[in-house]
């Protein structure tokens, strides 16, 4: 109990709650890699595992509840290493296969990490150009396995030159007529300028923690430099959602506090859910 209370990092949803003020909307597990995939990839494969239906969870969240209108979704983190490009692979692999037509943007002009979920690319300059205002079909990456569009970075001296010429802004305006749904994986918030001013532009923000990783001071710090930025995070018309990334299901099962990991665990035969998760 005394260690429990000491541990300043989250593993639950009521734990982001409290911590945060702001709700959670799913738990990432970690999974195992027996087969050398991709968690993306669990996606095409894997009907009902846990990971397909934590990324289902957070995909009915933000975008089925949005209705038909585009939606420009963000996802970042506190700090490095926290799952964020994971996450905002996979959603945007989901939301693909929901049939939204989906483009994936890296803006994470510092350390960009897209490119290794999916291997070498033809072109690294792609934002470049789409920024010079070419046409978006002949710029674009066509990721066919996925059914996704895809910007690598490349070619970005000074990311806030782009906002201080309204090139960002007008660039998302323009894949709003072509995409139902844009998802940007960003830089990590603290000691990251530009990713604060993207958020301000966004519909949704996912706000990735990493299961008992994560200092719940580290990610409050986080969350007051997107208030500072505009974000809305009261519960009325909250536009931030976090995410619980890499959580070993089976030793929070053991927790047994009724949430939705305990139950992944202890029903996943009932639900038809293989036991691919870690632990």
């Amino acid at each position: 109990v005394a260690m429990d209370r000491l541990d300043g990092t989250m593993r639950s949803e009521a734990d982001v709650t409290e911590a945060l003020g702001i709700p959670c909307i799913g738990l990432l597990p970690r999974l195992r890699r027996v087969r050398r995939l991709r968690p993306h990839q669990s996606l095409l494969h894997d009907d009902y595992g846990p990971y397909v239906e934590a990324v289902r969870s957070i995909a009915a969240t933000s975008l089925l509840a949005a209705g038909n209108r585009p939606q420009f979704v963000l996802v970042t983190s506190s700090v490095p290493g926290e799952g964020k490009t994971t996450l905002a692979v996979s959603f945007a692999t989901y939301a693909a296969r929901l049939g939204k037509r989906t483009i994936l943007l890296d803006l994470d002009f510092r350390h960009p990490a897209t490119a290794r979920e999916f291997g070498p690319v033809a072109d690294t300059a792609t934002l470049a150009r789409l920024l010079d205002k070419r046409p978006v079909r002949e710029t674009v990456q066509r990721l066919p396995m996925l059914h996704l569009d895809y910007v690598p970075m490349g070619g970005i001296a000074d990311p806030l030159q782009l906002f201080a010429n309204n090139q960002i802004a007008e660039l998302l305006e323009t894949l709003r007529e072509s995409y139902d749904c844009i998802v940007a994986d960003t830089a990590p918030l603290l000691a990251v300028t530009e990713t604060r001013l993207l958020a301000a532009m966004a519909d949704q923000v996912l706000f990735a923690v990493k299961w008992a990783s994560t200092d719940r001071r580290v990610a409050r710090n986080a969350l007051a430099l997107l208030r500072c930025a505009g974000v809305r995070t009261d519960h009325e018309l909250c536009s931030i959602g976090t995410i619980i990334t890499q959580m070993d299901l089976r030793k929070h099962a053991r927790s047994r506090d009724g949430s939705v990991a305990e139950a992944m665990v202890r029903y996943g035969k009932y639900y038809g859910q293989a036991g691919k998760a870690e632990g």
